[in-house]
């Protein structure tokens, strides 16, 4: 019996690595991973997941779409089971169960319940082994109504016994449910199955503290809880002997990390305050540079071990700290790599927001960082259209854009999420006015996005190899990478001496808007 899962992400790297927790709970339970869909659809035991996100209005009308169309495959493929988990699981809830099409999903999970997967989709094999018995004694029932039709004690009383069969069935084909409110157990228990071998996300937190009053994220994942430093530097270690080259910190709020108990109710660290925590994390992560020259340890196949790279992701502007800063400047893996989401430009929208910072505020952090760094790359978050935005309030987040110079912008047109404070304000903006000031912002802000690409061109980057990308890479002999300052960078590699996982030196032939192409030096 081919036991298969394929598993659609969307949204946040969080859930990226929710995804990578979801695969080694599959793994661990036999499942095979496929990237194919119609294998997953065709399997005799076949498992569909949908790791869902909840930051966008339309993505669970999406999401109710997507699992019409997912009923009707189930129909013709009696071995395909349908799991929803994730963010908008955890804020449904059983309105999910409710509104989904019926028999379009067999397990409902929140984000933390993924280790509930395994007793879940026992939990329905054995309600659909119910179903199918009761399935058979409604028709057994069926047919002894038709044979004592003319006796009316009888008929009535194995009516009942047929609508109890029903209702057993009906109760069986709904879906196996598993959210909790709060987290129990940080993440990190669960086996894990890592999307690339040289590259890694770490969770550093989960939860939230912030009330920015859009977001539905502390409503999902629930309040921050902050792992102990020891334990982070201990899966690290373990990446690394595994030859990862490179990690990710993950956290709602990365640079809120320590300021609340950790998961076992203690301080992330004895003798750090939580001023100084995350910088000390980040200073901490140093000690992985050149890993075999310290300890003698080398890989499997005799390689050096190193952790050449370490970046994080989001910090709050507000808590952006010179300690931070000073801890990127002086641990040699941390990447000049910065995403720091302004979300607006206009102080009287933040403040709507509930963003604990103004523009002047964000303007001096960034100067600051890049008085410190300077080849540093920035990255920012940009919504538009908030409630009761003006068009003065737009054109101060152009001038903060034209200020900045990110490197990148992530632009959102603002939609109305149930269940946050801004989703009830009532000077919504219409949507013809928010497309208008959405193309006018992403239209300035590509302009700078190229001009900064442009000015790549003959400079030396050092990237890690990921892999060939698309029909363009295979068609033209390349591979890709992230450059230190995260820009992707497809390698020209004729030869096919370049392997993923190598950091080489490319110079920069040539650059579009959202992506650089180099030969190797």
């Amino acid at each position: 019996m081919s036991k298969l899962y394929y598993i659609e992400t969307l949204g946040c790297a969080m859930n990226v690595h929710d995804s990578e927790r979801i695969a080694g709970v599959m793994d661990e339970l036999g499942y095979a991973h496929t990237e194919i869909v119609d294998e997953v659809y065709n399997a005799d035991d076949g498992l569909y997941i949908i790791n869902t996100c909840s930051v966008r209005e339309n993505a669970a009308d999406k999401l109710y779409g997507h699992l019409g169309i997912l009923k009707t495959i189930k129909e013709s493929h009696p071995g395909l089971k349908v799991a929803v988990g994730g963010c908008q699981a955890q804020n449904d809830k059983e309105y999910m169960a409710k509104r989904a099409p019926n028999k379009s999903v067999d397990i409902i999970f929140g984000t933390h319940n993924i280790g509930s997967i395994p007793k879940l989709l026992e939990a329905k094999k054995v309600a659909l082994e119910k179903a199918k018995l009761a399935e058979k004694a409604s028709e057994k029932a069926s047919e002894k109504l038709s044979e004592n039709s003319s006796d009316n004690n009888s008929s009535s009383s194995e009516i009942k016994s047929k609508r109890a069969l029903k209702r057993l069935i009906n109760t069986a084909n709904k879906p196996q449910i598993e959210i909790i409110g709060e987290l129990r157990d940080f993440p990190s228990y669960l086996p894990v199955s890592y999307d690339s071998p040289y590259s890694a996300l770490v969770s550093i937190s989960v939860g939230c503290n912030e009330t920015c009053t859009y977001c539905i994220v502390p409503s999902v994942r629930g309040v921050e809880i902050d792992r102990p430093i020891a334990e982070v530097l201990d899966e690290i270690e373990g990446l690394v002997k595994s030859g990862v080259k490179e990690v990710t910190l993950l956290g709602q709020n990365v640079n809120a990390y320590g300021f609340k108990l950790s998961s076992n109710g203690e301080p992330v660290a004895p003798g750090v305050s939580p001023e100084d925590a995350f910088a000390t994390l980040l200073s901490e992560c140093g000690q992985f540079k050149d890993y075999t020259s310290k300890t003698g340890e080398r890989g499997a196949n005799g390689e050096n071990l190193s952790l050449e790279r370490v970046r994080f992701t989001s910090p709050h502007p507000a808590g952006f700290t010179p300690n931070v800063i000073k801890a990127m400047r002086d641990t040699p893996n941390i990447m000049p790599s910065l995403h720091m989401p302004l979300q607006s430009g206009s102080d009287s929208v933040l403040k709507a927001m509930k963003r604990s910072y103004r523009s002047r505020i964000f303007l001096e952090k960034i100067e600051m960082i890049r008085s410190v760094i300077p080849n540093i790359a920035i990255t920012t978050d940009i919504i538009v259209g908030f409630p009761g935005e003006t068009e003065e309030d737009f054109q101060a987040t152009l001038d903060v854009l034209k200020k900045v110079q990110f490197t990148f912008a992530y632009t959102f047109q603002y939609s109305i999420r149930p269940g946050t404070i801004a989703g009830d304000m009532v000077d919504q903006i219409p949507h013809d006015i928010v497309q208008r000031r959405f193309d006018e912002l992403l239209k300035l802000q590509n302009e700078i996005t190229y001009k900064g690409q442009l000015d790549q061109i003959d400079k030396i980057h050092k990237v890690l190899v990921d892999k060939q990308g698309g029909k363009k890479d295979s068609a033209n002999q390349r591979l890709k990478g992230r450059s230190e300052d995260g820009r992707l960078i497809h390698i020209n590699n004729p030869d096919g001496i370049i392997k993923p996982g190598d950091i080489v030196e490319v110079k920069i032939v040539h650059a579009a808007p959202f992506h650089l192409i180099g030969d190797p030096v």
